[in-house]
């Protein structure tokens, strides 16, 4: 019995090499992002009536950000000429004890990556119920970045 599957392994190695039997399983290749950080400058966070929409918004001049037209968010000040602003907004909810925090941003060439977490109430927490419009602001240094990618949790 030994001799038979020392011969079968032999006779299947040779058939290998002499029939060019090289065949391995495709490798798929891994893309890595490199992704730089990004300092935030200043952030705000709270419950504005303009957020309404679950949205992550970049918003890079003046004219944007008086067409959002944002009580709360006036009060966090953009120097447009140096500065953006990156806006998650968890949209309407139900009650209060939403909030949305943002963590980290990092950019890979055009785009910006915001990580952020989200808090809702436990149920049995007691809420007031009424409409809120959570959101979160950072102000970062003025860029060629034009798209956001929220990673918010």
């Amino acid at each position: 019995m030994r001799n038979s599957v020392t011969l079968s392994v032999g006779a299947l190695t040779m058939a290998c090499v002499l029939g060019g039997c090289w065949w391995a399983p495709p490798v798929e290749e891994a893309v890595v992002e490199v992704t730089t950080p990004v300092r935030i400058l200043r952030d705000a966070a709270g419950n504005d009536p303009a957020c309404k929409q679950v949205d992550a918004m970049l918003i890079r001049s003046q004219a944007q950000f008086d067409e959002l037209a944002s009580d709360q968010l006036g009060e966090l000040y953009v120097d447009f000429a140096s500065e953006m602003l990156v806006v998650v907004a968890l949209g309407e909810r139900p009650t209060s004890g939403y909030a949305v925090k943002i963590t980290n941003i990092s950019r890979s060439g055009r785009v910006l990556f915001v990580q952020g977490t989200t808090t809702r109430p436990n149920e049995g927490d007691i809420t007031l119920s009424m409409l809120t419009y959570p959101y979160a602001a950072a102000v970062i240094a003025l860029s060629d970045a034009d798209r956001i990618e929220p990673e918010i949790d």
